[in-house]
Order: C-alpha cells, then structure tokens, then sequence
C-alpha cells in the first residue's frame, strides 16, 4: 500500500523534483511486535532534513497519523517516508515548488538480516569514495547516486562494502552506520561532511552515553580498522549486526574478536522496547 499526499496512490506527478534531481529526504521506519521504532527520532530526522533542503513541509501532525493508519494491521513491517519538494518546472531553481508531497509506502522486512545479526557479517573495502559536502550535514536525501554505485561495484564474495569519503577516512558502510573499539575505546565516524546521520546511529551514541560508555566521533583513516578488537554496524532494520571478518584491501584481511557487542547490543534491543 501506498500514500500520496495522505491518499491511496502509486503514481506521482511527473514534473515532480524527486524525480529530476532527488529533490526531497527519506527515512526508513521499522515496526516490529506492534511497535513503531523510534517513531519521533525518525520525524525528527525528516524534519531536520526538510529543513537543511530548505522544504517547507507543514503537515508533520497528519503525517505522523498516516503512519500509524497505514501500519496498523502489521505487526512487522517496514515504513518508508519520502518528502518531496513536489512539482516545478525544468531547471534547477526551487522557485515555485511549492506544495512538499509526502510519500508513505510499506515493504517487507529483509529476512537476510536476521541472519546477520546472528552470524555476523564479512566487511570487504568499496573503491567508491563519497564526496565531501558540509551543507548535508547527514541528511538522508533523495540522491544516493554513490551508494547505487557502491552497491553496482560491490565484491559478491563479502556482505557488505565500507565506504570512505576522498580523503579515505571512514564514514559508513553501504547500508549502515559504523562503530568500533581500540584498546576499550569506541569510536564512531564524523559525518559533517559526507554520509548519513543515522536514526540508529544516534540513539546508540544516546544510549550508551547514559550507561556511561563513551564514544568519540572521530575523522579516522580506515587503517585504524586493522587495529579494532569490535566492530559493529547499524541501521533502523537491522539494528545492530557484528563485523566478523574485515578485509582492507591490501592493509589487512583479519577476523574481529567481539568481545563486547553482545553486551551492546543487549543493551540497545532493551532500549527499543521502551523507546517506540
């Protein structure tokens, strides 16, 4: 099922800037045993991204009950959220669009990340590099030009691809945020300039703040990978999946330990039964 605009529809105008330029941001909600997971980190994403975009999106009260009315028969489900600047004409200019259209469509939930979670995950080195662009901010926008290419030049033999910005510091994986420990520290990437602010992402850092574990969001050269006794990715979906095996080109091939992600990511799973 799908909601344009707060109605039943799968078809959007074709003059619409999501499709000439991407246009617009998104998230991605999942609803698990009934609950909606962190419901108001996501909208607040939305909105911090609206307003980065400079998108004059209004309606957040109605939206947030399409949300829960397009849900509300499933226990399991995936929610996405699209905004749109909406329509406008030819160039590149947004003078005129002025009518955001919102997005809500529900999807199945990737079986395959349960078995991540599970049995962890290979980690190989993309040789796609993100560009570096402070005024994103970590906006989760419409044009995932480079992650579409780190997908099309993905290594079949590992699960998932680590993705450096120019300068080959680490910011993120090509589906998930990235953290990792060296000598009891944990770390995460600095994501003013390029990759995206994760919903996941920053409850994590909330969570394990208030029990009193500390981590430094750092600009790190993925070099510093070779030295990591845990490593785990995260995303709204998947939660939180362990790094198993991480393979750095011709730095490093080597298996991590996880000595402490389980602990981790107990404490998260309780933290989202409580945080809907």
């Amino acid at each position: 099922m799908t909601l344009v605009n707060g109605k039943p529809s799968n078809k959007l105008d074709t003059s619409d800037r999501a499709i000439a330029y991407g246009d617009g941001c998104f998230t991605t909600i999942a609803k698990r045993s009934g609950i909606i997971q962190l419901f108001d980190n996501h909208i607040e994403r939305l909105k911090e991204g609206c307003v980065v975009l400079n998108i004059g999106f209004i309606d957040w009260k109605a939206l947030k009950q399409q949300i829960i009315e397009i849900s509300a028969s499933l226990e399991n489900t995936v929610i996405k959220v699209i905004i749109s600047r909406g329509s406008g004409g030819r160039g590149y200019s947004p003078v005129g669009a002025e009518q955001p259209v919102s997005i809500l469509s529900l999807h199945t939930m990737p079986t395959h990340y349960d078995i991540w979670r599970n049995e962890g995950i290979r980690l190989g080195l993309s040789d796609v590099k993100l560009s570096r662009q402070a005024l994103w901010q970590g906006t989760k926008h419409l044009n995932r030009l480079e992650q579409v290419l780190v997908k099309q030049y993905s290594d079949n033999s590992i699960d998932d691809q680590l993705v450096c910005d120019t300068d080959n510091m680490v910011i993120e994986t090509s589906v998930a945020n990235i953290f990792w420990q060296v000598e009891n520290q944990w770390f995460t990437a600095d994501l003013h300039e390029s990759g995206v602010c994760g919903v996941m992402r920053n409850h994590v850092l909330d969570v394990l703040s208030q029990n009193n574990r500390q981590v430094q969001v750092v600009r790190a050269h993925y070099s510093m990978l070779t030295y990591a006794s845990d490593i785990f990715i995260c995303n709204s979906l998947m939660a939180l999946v362990p790094v198993k095996e991480i393979s750095l080109g011709s730095i490093s091939s080597h298996s991590i330990k996880n000595e402490s992600f389980n602990a981790i990511a107990d404490t998260i799973n309780e933290s989202l039964k409580v945080n809907g």
